[in-house]
């Protein structure tokens, strides 16, 4: 089965509409010094602005670097809320959906983005919900050494991507995201280290997280040396204050 295609496809509009937001971050360079990746799995797109960064750090190092583009590409509640005043034209706004009669179009911006861009070959898109993809992935038995999760920020989106990417990342690989600073974002990596119940190790710097699991735990040492501090995500401090509520919100079923 050929789940992504073979090049980028191009877009259906005649000109640029919106710009990617320039993403500098030293995460990427830092992870791609150490696993020199050669499939990079990113969950979350958005304009493309990420996966380029990851084009950058990682096409230097090995020149078959590919990133996987997980999304939907319809937009997340945020965006739908952040639809007046100033909040609506910013770079989360409703505007940046381009809403038409059948929906969002702001793929079509993701895809110039990425031709004008140059990284058509190395950029490849999968339109789908993330547990959708990654159930797929799974099943079809494909891994990657690099996993970036920045998809949706609620605890259960955040619980559920990464114990699906604990599924599908290389032995040698590692797991890393942003936005650590968000509470929800740090409850759900509470929750996958509750659940999951396999050996794997947190490392934070700033705004950004790594998960190591298997043979790339060897790699701590390093990542330390790179200004990275180990986080226990099963401290007491971190299982208490999440309350029972809480919880049984998570895992109850909407209907």
């Amino acid at each position: 089965m050929n789940i992504f295609p073979g090049q980028c496809p191009p877009a259906r509009i005649l000109e640029q509409r919106v710009a990617p937001e320039p993403r500098q971050q030293s995460l990427f360079a830092d992870v791609c010094s150490l696993i020199r990746p050669g499939s990079i799995l990113e969950i979350g797109s958005w304009m493309g602005a990420s996966a380029m960064a990851w084009c950058e750090a990682a096409i230097p190092l090995n020149a078959d670097a590919k990133v996987y583009c997980v999304d939907t590409w319809l937009g997340s509640v945020e965006h739908y809320l952040n639809n007046e005043g100033a909040w609506a034209d910013g770079e989360w706004g409703f505007k940046r959906l381009a809403i038409e009669p059948y929906g969002p179009t702001f793929f079509d911006d993701f895809l110039w983005n990425v031709h004008a861009n140059g990284y058509a070959d190395q950029i490849l898109p999968f339109r789908a919900d993330s547990q959708s993809a990654l159930s797929l992935f799974a099943n079809q038995k494909l891994h990657f050494d690099v996993i970036y999760v920045d998809g949706a920020h609620d605890t259960y989106s955040v619980f559920k991507d990464v114990s699906n990417a604990l599924k599908i990342v290389s032995p040698d690989g590692l797991i890393c995201g942003d936005d650590f600073g968000w509470e929800t974002v740090r409850d759900g990596l509470v929750l996958a280290a509750v659940v999951q119940r396999v050996p794997f190790r947190f490392l934070v710097k700033g705004q950004d997280f790594i998960v190591l699991r298997d043979r790339s735990s060897s790699l701590e040492t390093e990542f330390i040396g790179l200004g990275y501090r180990r986080w226990h995500p099963l401290a007491p401090a971190n299982l208490f204050r999440m309350p029972l509520a809480i919880l049984r919100k998570l895992f109850t079923k909407p209907v």
